[in-house]
């Protein structure tokens, strides 16, 4: 921060450029969709675009109406401070694989626009550590909540969401058990053959443009400030921006692997 003269967008400008192999790129969306003029996937126009957008300036933070930013820490919840040795260490593992930033809180104080939410944990199956959270949902102030305060706010975020970036589409099990008995009705069971593939760390691949960055603070109790650069859980966007992706995955998977889509 002192370096870049205490300005949190030029630090994340830097960031963002030391790990740019690890996000979606301008480039890898030729290398992988081909030009508009020589496509090799028939994706969309404007799922092309927003991802290109994506690629090229990132995720953009929606602020609900009358949203004012909590520009300090605010008390800590007692299901943090329960385990906040824990929780902080789980924040540290994610700075260590280039996810999240961490400076002295009594920096990140100083940053104009900062908005600090609440750090939390949560039961996580198969990790006895369990999981650590970025909550900006929920707060005592309504003017502070981010994803917007329910049902209103939030429902009016989402559209907003959903005409950036389109409505997410989920296929649900009863489709894919569908797809399954219909291909075993055709072709018999020993040809079936099932898998399934997951992108480690599949929001980490879309970054916040670092003038939003600001907006996803957390004050930890050994006096740290955990700054997110890339999409997280929490915000109520990355999903609908990530689908994008999903989407355009399903149009290259169709032409590229033999079976049914339904």
């Amino acid at each position: 921060m002192i370096r870049h003269d205490m300005s949190l967008e030029s630090l994340l400008f830097e960031f963002h450029e030391q790990r740019r192999d690890s996000y979606l790129s301008p480039e890898s969306v030729v290398r992988s969709l081909g030009t508009p003029e020589c496509p090799r996937f028939p994706v969309p126009s404007v799922d092309r675009a927003r991802l290109m957008e994506l690629a090229t300036y990132g995720m953009v933070v929606v602020e609900p109406p009358g949203f004012i930013p909590c520009s300090s820490p605010p008390v800590f919840r007692r299901s943090y401070l329960a385990v906040s040795t824990t929780v902080d260490k789980l924040f540290y593992k994610q700075w260590l694989i280039g996810s999240m930033l961490i400076i002295p809180t009594s920096m990140a104080v100083e940053i104009p626009g900062i908005h600090f939410g609440n750090p939390s944990w949560a039961v996580k199956s198969g990790a006895p550590q369990g999981r650590n959270v970025h909550d900006i949902s929920y707060c005592e102030e309504q003017e502070h909540i981010l994803n917007g305060s329910r049902p209103v706010g939030r429902a009016w975020l989402q559209a907003q969401c959903e005409e950036r970036w389109g409505a997410i589409v989920l296929p649900n099990l009863h489709a894919i058990m569908t797809m399954i008995l219909g291909v075993i009705d055709r072709e018999g069971i020993s040809e079936v053959m099932l898998w399934a593939k997951d992108l480690k760390g599949a929001f980490t691949l879309l970054r916040f443009h670092p003038s939003q960055s600001r907006l996803f603070a957390l004050g930890l109790e050994c006096g740290l400030t955990t700054i997110c650069p890339c999409g997280n859980f929490g915000w109520v966007g990355t999903p609908y921006a990530f689908n994008v992706v999903s989407r355009t995955l399903d149009v290259i998977t169709e032409h590229t692997i033999d079976g049914v889509r339904r």
